[in-house]
């Protein structure tokens, strides 16, 4: 799958992140569109990004 790295550990995954506002503007949660405190709570969930699929 595109975006996915191997660790080299039995199959563990890691995916490339991307910022949470970068994910919105593309469409990766489908027609939700979150608040401005939405995104703001997504932010302080997941500070270094989202995975990028």
């Amino acid at each position: 799958m595109p975006g996915l790295q191997s660790s080299g550990r039995g199959g563990v995954q890691k995916c490339r992140l991307q910022p949470v506002d970068r994910a919105v503007a593309r469409g990766l949660y489908g027609s939700w569109r979150p608040t401005a405190d939405q995104r703001a709570r997504l932010k302080q969930i997941f500070p270094t990004g989202v995975c990028d699929y």
